[in-house]
């Protein structure tokens, strides 16, 4: 790893704050050796030297809530059935490397198709290709619908390689530790469906509690994380009472819920820009948007986000990227949507794309801002994204990977 001096940088430390006057970062080992005001850092022998004036410094991305290898699906049969493995394996390859190259210095899985995330993470830390550091997730642990509607035929098409589909709470043990035997570090499983998909919608329960406790109790016992996709109240409750660690989408939380998950120290991950291209583009792709509420869960979502960030939630951004109207590569948008549709400021945004998703994993301490210690996972900007977080689409001008400089042009 070459050391590296950044001079005279202007620093956005992705703490929630305003960006601080220009400074000198140095990093060594790949990390954050110092930062220095007023060009008080020595003249290293030896060091690569980079010219930060006029431009600024913040931490990679954390995107919170990755789908790597979905392409432009446009419903499950699209998730499990659109490639073979083996070319799904490549695109998820070609979308990781971009994402570096877009900021994303860390991916967080939430839901992987056969398991790829592992593999994944396994080939860009062997060298095979670039990518991002990837916190791999197990398959979606789904159920076959909800209790007293289940029925093994119905999901007999679905091999269990790809995604376990279970029936019967007494599948849950064996399909839990499979998952963390194959190398998850976070469980996905779900507490509710989707207007999105067939086998139950947004307000409708799939796992039920007891079986969400069981899952809990399972990734407790072998210390890994656990997510759950939950939209409708009854769903989130059911969630927060069986102790997830983080709940995805969240979208008609009321304050009763919001006051549980901040008192139980639950990661949200919320759901806005996804639903709001759906409703826009869905008819394109041949889906019935007005069939969805969708219109409902963003106005919900629109009400309580502000709330949960006042209260101390812990907010973290990434939204269901890899759909036909959310392609992957157009993840600076979710971000835009949050400034400039809900008036959210532009600093408190990066805080959610940055320290908060550290802090969902429990990685604060390693990376998620930019302070003297931490992994040098960093994004050099020629405009301060804390003023307008649409620089992101526009200024990046370098990448690093543990101060490893990203390669942004293939």
């Amino acid at each position: 790893m070459q050391s590296v001096v950044i001079r005279n940088v202007g620093l956005q430390r992705g703490l929630g704050w305003k960006t601080e006057p220009p400074t000198d970062v140095y990093i060594t080992n790949g990390r954050i050796q110092r930062i220095a005001s007023g060009n008080s850092l020595p003249a290293y022998q030896n060091v690569n030297t980079i010219d930060g004036t006029n431009k600024i410094l913040m931490p990679g991305l954390i995107f919170a809530h990755t789908h790597i290898a979905y392409d432009n699906v446009c419903g499950a049969r699209d998730v499990l059935f659109k490639h073979p493995l083996i070319r799904l394996a490549y695109i998820a390859a070609k979308v990781a490397k971009r994402a570096t190259q877009l900021g994303y210095t860390t991916m967080i899985g939430a839901g992987s198709i056969s398991g790829l995330d592992v593999y994944l993470k396994e080939a860009i830390s062997s060298g095979l290709f670039d990518g991002p550091q990837i916190i791999p997730c197990s398959r979606d642990i789904m159920a076959a619908g909800p209790l007293g509607k289940r029925s093994k035929e119905k999901v007999a098409h679905i091999p269990a390689d790809y995604m376990p589909v279970l029936t019967e709470i007494d599948e849950i043990d064996a399909a839990v530790n499979r998952e963390i035997d194959d190398g998850a570090v976070i469980l996905k499983t779900f507490a509710t469906g989707d207007d999105q998909f067939p086998n139950a919608n947004s307000n409708e329960e799939l796992f039920v509690f007891e079986e969400l406790l069981r899952m809990v109790q399972i990734a407790r016992q072998r210390n890994v994380l656990i997510r759950c996709h939950a939209r409708g109240l009854s769903g989130i409750k059911n969630a927060i009472k069986a102790g997830v660690d983080i709940i995805d989408h969240a979208t008609y939380a009321d304050q009763e819920s919001l006051d549980n998950i901040l008192a139980n120290n639950i990661s949200i991950v919320p759901s806005y820009y996804q639903l709001k291209q759906y409703l826009e583009n869905g008819h394109k792709y041949g889906k019935h948007p007005e069939e969805s509420n969708f219109s409902l869960e963003i106005e919900n979502t629109t009400k309580f986000l502000p709330v949960a960030e006042k209260m101390g939630i812990n907010i973290a951004v990434g939204d269901d990227f890899g759909f036909a109207w959310t392609p992957h590569g157009t993840y600076h948008e979710e971000l835009l949507s949050y400034q400039n549709q809900l008036n959210i400021p532009a600093e408190i945004i990066i805080k959610w794309a940055t320290l908060n998703g550290a802090k969902m994993i429990n990685a604060e301490a390693r990376i998620g801002s930019l302070e003297e210690g931490k992994q040098a996972d960093m994004i050099l900007l020629s405009a301060d994204p804390a003023k307008d977080i649409g620089v992101l689409s526009t200024h990046i001008e370098q990448v690093f990977i543990s101060g490893n400089a990203v390669n942004m042009k293939n």
